[in-house]
């Protein structure tokens, strides 16, 4: 049977063909396989040369659970599947990778020695620490969302990091991203973060992502001038009047806060979006400035009066005129 199964046939290398290349995966990775040495190391790199080929960043093209199947099955120091790993991604000199969901990787020592890599997915992972990353100086995009990492330190070296995912986490400290003037999006929602100041360093962030934390003072955002989105849903905010320099604004949620006055809001003339829905916000008519926005959030809140803002193309929800 096995032998037939591992003649010596091209695989397809089509995506779709992912569920077939995880079961492979689990076979050649089984110790009661009898396999030769030989033969089980060709399968071993030839299925992570599957593997590898796709970049995997938030793709809706490719079978998810099957990619995360076959990560799980290779990644790990059985068979040298590590030192394959190394060889092909070397070999295929490589600039993306996505382990995403493989909860057996604890270590990144071996992708740290990939020195061209610049995107590096470890969501959902069993990764807590990420020194050896300090060696990647070419690094431009780094997910770590619902991982255990408390510590973000390291980072300080990538100094061409411009995309962070660390939503999810366990930290609470982001004085290091001082260091990471290039930054244009983070993500910090679901964390306990409840200073910012260190972030008015990262004057090219466009998109900041603070859901579900325990921020209260947005101050020094005033320093990000090219901050386009900003989550501030479900945080101890209750004065926006830092966000008046924040021009170029266009995304803002502030649902589920204790915002009362807008006012502030009147000089952010490219804002599209706007949530203040559970919010004390009783007037909205400083938002009449707001000539570009497109959709207003107003469920539970006090307002009854939009006659101001009534135009072609906005769309208003949950207010109840009187």
């Amino acid at each position: 049977m096995f032998r037939r199964l591992f003649v010596d046939t091209p695989l397809s290398q089509d995506i779709k063909a992912a569920p077939a290349w995880a079961v492979l995966a689990e076979v050649i990775m089984d110790s009661g396989v009898r396999l030769s040495s030989k033969l089980r190391q060709e399968w071993i790199k030839k299925s992570w040369g599957f593997y590898l080929q796709y970049p995997h960043f938030y793709r809706h093209d490719y079978p998810s659970e099957s990619f995360v199947s076959l990560n799980v099955a290779l990644w790990t120091e059985q068979f040298e599947a590590w030192e394959h790993f190394s060889q092909v991604a070397e070999a295929m000199d490589l600039t993306q990778l996505s382990l995403r969901g493989c909860k057996n990787l604890n270590s990144l020592e071996r992708i740290a020695e990939l020195k061209g890599l610049q995107w590096i997915d470890l969501g959902n992972t069993g990764m807590t620490d990420v020194s050896p990353l300090a060696a990647c100086s070419t690094l431009k995009g780094l997910y770590l969302n619902n991982t255990g990492v408390t510590d973000v330190s390291p980072l300080v070296a990538c100094s061409a990091l411009n995309t962070l995912f660390l939503d999810s986490t366990g930290v609470t400290d982001v004085s290091p991203l001082a260091a990471c003037s290039a930054l244009e999006m983070l993500l910090l929602g679901n964390t306990s973060v409840t200073d910012v100041s260190p972030l008015a360093a990262c004057s090219a962030l466009e998109q900041l992502y603070l859901s579900n934390t325990g921020v209260t003072d947005v101050s020094p955002l005033a320093a990000c001038s090219a901050l386009n989105t900003l989550f501030l849903d479900s945080t101890g905010v209750t004065d926006v009047s830092p966000l008046a320099a924040c021009s170029a604004l266009k995304t803002l949620l502030l649902s589920n806060t204790r915002v009362t006055d807008v006012s502030p809001l009147a000089t952010c003339s490219a804002l599209e979006i706007l949530d203040l829905s559970n919010t004390g916000v009783t007037d909205v008519s400083p938002l009449a400035t707001c000539t570009a926005l497109e959709m207003l959030g107003l469920s539970n809140t006090g307002v009854t009066d939009v006659s101001m803002l009534q135009r072609e193309g906005l769309i208003i929800d949950g207010v109840k005129e009187e």
